[in-house]
């Protein structure tokens, strides 16, 4: 056992000096350390301060908010329950007048929309090719371009 202590400790002076070179290796600071500053800790602790002012001012606001849906949330559920007159609550019947004038409507609307597609259609497509061929179909002579 003593052979064994003695074989650590030589290891741990050998640590023992590497840290001590390394101690020594290290570039000496430029900057000595800076001395005690009251006003500096008075700035850190002002700051502190001001930041658990901002936070407390934020988390109310975000209260307040929380507040205010919870209020919406008990008034949406409320206006739901609350019971409409039978007059609002009963279908109204429609004549059979007025569920062929409200379709025809919906058609005449449709048949407008796809006829007015069908137009531009035609106008965007099919006028290049009248175009062409109307210029080549005519007799007239072609303008002189003067350079």
């Amino acid at each position: 056992m003593a052979e064994e202590e003695e074989q650590e400790h030589p290891s741990n002076k050998n640590e023992q000096e590497q840290e001590q070179e390394q101690e020594q290796n290290l570039p000496p600071s430029s900057d000595p350390p800076l001395p005690f500053d009251p006003s500096r800790m008075v700035g850190i602790i002002k700051r502190k301060a001001l930041i658990k002012d901002l936070a407390v001012a934020y988390h109310n606001e975000c209260l307040h908010y929380c507040q205010e849906l919870l209020e919406l949330q008990t008034k949406w559920e409320e206006d739901i329950f609350i019971s409409y007159p039978r007059e609002l609550m009963e279908e109204k019947e429609e004549s059979p007048l007025a569920k062929i004038t409200r379709d025809s409507a919906k058609i005449t609307v449709e048949q407008v929309h796809g006829l007015m597609s069908q137009v531009i259609k035609d106008i965007l497509f099919n006028s290049v090719h009248q175009a062409n061929k109307s210029r080549t179909e005519t007799s007239d002579p072609e303008p002189m371009i003067e350079s």
